[in-house]
């Protein structure tokens, strides 16, 4: 994120809480309030979640986040737990760069929640910082990550820090995402290609900058028709 877009969004931040203030009512709806009350969210729906949206707002979806200042959000909740939506309620969840935010051990506990809303047969989207391409990158790049003033990545690797939400906490390569997302429960794990976006929009899963390659990791999986649990695990994550 630029220095400019960066002002943006904390400027957004500041005047939707001031909105808040000033305005009653103003604030985000919570689940239920785009079908008619807050307990009209139920299983079967067919719902379309964005969850930790920030401030990209995708038409066709319930954009779902913590942080009720941003302007895109329609839905305030722990993108961790999705409290606010019962089991077998939605047929599509897209995380684009999340899940990175949440550590070690919450990453299963993360997965198995967003296994457990979605229907028999929905489709999981998640994209994240790519571990085994950002290091090939940096490795062709060597030169510039040892020459004055450019940082080590540390934005890329370790979040932005601009708030509390903003700290990564944990990293990603297809080969372990595979594997949590199978102990999870999910079937037909696999990647998905950058561009053209599969929604037709722009957010971080296309990250490119500053040396013109993707650093995201986009992958798809699927809860089984017919879903069993998530499977013990057999592998420890200090590996």
């Amino acid at each position: 994120m630029t220095f400019v877009e960066r002002l943006r969004l904390n400027l957004a931040r500041l005047l939707m809480k001031v909105a808040r203030r000033l305005l009653p009512g103003s604030a985000p709806v919570h689940a239920g309030a785009a079908t008619g009350s807050p307990d009209a969210i139920v299983p079967g729906q067919h719902l379309k979640l964005h969850v930790g949206c920030g401030d990209i707002r995708i038409p066709g979806f319930l954009n779902v986040d913590i942080d009720a200042a941003l302007p895109a959000v329609e839905v305030v909740d722990d993108a961790g737990t999705l409290a606010r939506f019962p089991d077998g309620s939605a047929s599509l969840i897209y995380a684009c760069h999340v899940l990175e935010h949440f550590s070690h051990e919450q990453v299963p506990r993360v997965l198995q929640r967003w296994h457990a809303v979605l229907e028999p047969g929905g489709e999981l989207r998640i994209s994240v910082p790519d571990l085994d391409r950002i290091v090939s990158i940096y490795g062709r790049n060597w030169t510039h990550f040892r020459t004055p003033p450019h940082t080590p990545w540390i934005g890329l690797i370790y979040g932005g820090q601009n708030d509390a939400y903003d700290f990564h906490k944990t990293g990603f390569n297809v080969v372990w995402m595979k594997h949590l997302l199978e102990q999870a429960g999910f079937v037909d794990v696999q990647e998905y290609p950058h561009e053209p976006h599969w929604l037709g929009i722009r957010d971080a899963s296309l990250a490119n900058e500053p040396f013109k390659e993707y650093v995201s990791l986009n992958v798809r999986a699927t809860k089984p028709p017919s879903a069993a649990g998530p499977r013990a695990s057999t592998q420890s994550q200090r590996s």
